[in-house]
């Protein structure tokens, strides 16, 4: 059971912390893509808008980086104690937790970049 609501609290990180990636993503946006449809002249330049809540926007990058730490932190804490029990040697549990670890870095790059571009709306990008 204990197994069970370990996963359940990894799957539940990384949703929250797709949400932040999302929030952060979006902040701001929607209220240029409103101006643009309305004025046909206006050109959007990317990366060069004013969120519309900066308190919205600092608290999904705080939100980000607590997720993102959590999840790193409890999923390398789970890996090196399966390792623990198979590899011997400390400089090779050493080496095989590191590249547990850029995978987890990894993943939370993909997270970040290909489910939120999937899910925010025509003409936004990240």
């Amino acid at each position: 059971m204990k197994k069970m609501i370990r996963k359940i609290y990894l799957v539940f990180i990384i949703i929250l912390y797709t949400v932040f990636c999302y929030i952060y993503a979006t902040d701001g946006l929607k209220i240029q893509l409103a101006n643009k449809i309305q004025n046909n002249f206006y050109d959007y330049i990317k990366y060069e808008y004013s969120p519309v809540s900066t308190q919205l926007y600092i608290i999904a990058i705080i939100g980000m980086i607590v997720s993102g730490l959590i999840f790193t932190v409890c999923s390398t804490y789970k890996i090196y104690r399966y390792i623990k029990k198979y590899i011997q040697k400390k400089s090779l549990r050493i080496i095989a937790v590191l590249i547990f670890l850029i995978i987890v870095i990894l993943f939370l790059h993909l997270c970040r970049n290909y489910f939120v571009n999937v899910n925010m709306p025509i003409g936004e990008e990240m």
